[in-house]
């Protein structure tokens, strides 16, 4: 999202290689923990009720075949899986923007291909009335309940819970841009509780908008620990080229710090 010309659209860089590979989760936030086991059961029962509708719809004559129960019975397991390896509860993907249900969508087309694949291999003559209602049903109420987890989420972000602390590295002006459009936008889930300027660079603002300066570019790590913040934003600067800021990803590997590429 867009405002007051800066861009929050983040590009997510792991601590141990900043341009590869998943970030490290620092160990003392455990609401990102929870709030992925809430999606994990979420979609376990969207399949288990999809399962369960298809498997009444196919055979509400009274045919129960036991086949068909045994689908119904690992379909949430079969589900979780697939959207487990397609990175879904990966939570740089959660919260914001549609890549999240971008992948639950390709997920269900791997869904589609796991069946095809067990039907042929096993030379299994699946019931076509079962597949056409439980695989759709299936991404359909995923999808809905993800959607009402991530709006759960968002109420509890503008309360001031389930926050990410943050340290912004940039100029003052970029600096001071971000920390107003994330104060009218809680749901992206970020507190500014410092900032780290170039050397010898002005405030601008960052005193009225009660923003702490930890220091320059070379204090960004005592900063972090200072203000026990989990996550630094760099903002597009000439002083943050790219060697310094892999030295700085090196320099908060230990902590378990995430960068935001702005």
């Amino acid at each position: 999202t867009a405002g007051g010309g800066v861009s929050i659209d983040v590009a997510r860089a792991g601590t141990a290689g900043w341009a590869l590979g998943a970030p490290t989760r620092p160990l003392t936030r455990s609401w990102d923990r929870r709030y992925i086991a809430a999606l994990v059961v979420a979609d376990a029962c969207s399949a288990w009720a999809a399962g369960l509708i298809a498997y009444t719809v196919r055979f509400s004559g009274g045919e129960q075949p036991r086949l068909y129960t045994l689908l119904t019975m690992i379909l949430p397991t079969v589900w979780v899986a697939t959207v487990g390896a397609n990175r879904a509860y990966e939570f740089r993907y959660l919260g914001i923007g549609s890549e999240e249900f971008r992948r639950v969508m390709t997920a269900a087309v791997w869904l589609v291909a796991i069946v095809g694949t067990f039907s042929w291999a096993f030379k299994l003559e699946l019931a076509r009335g079962y597949i056409l209602v439980a695989l759709p049903v299936t991404t359909g109420v995923t999808l809905v309940g993800r959607y009402v987890v991530r709006k759960q989420l968002h109420r509890l972000r503008a309360q001031g819970r389930c926050q990410q602390r943050v340290v912004v590295v940039g100029q003052a002006l970029a600096v001071a841009d971000l920390v107003q459009q994330l104060r009218r936008e809680p749901y992206h889930g970020y507190q500014v509780v410092g900032a780290c300027l170039p050397a010898g660079a002005d405030r601008n603002g960052l005193d009225a908008l009660e923003v702490p300066v930890g220091g320059n570019f070379d204090g960004v790590a005592a900063t972090v620990r200072k203000l026990r913040a989990d996550t630094v934003a760099v903002l597009t600067c000439p002083e943050m080229d790219g060697p310094r800021l892999r030295r700085l990803s090196w320099e908060l590997e230990q902590f378990g710090t995430d960068i935001l590429v702005a």
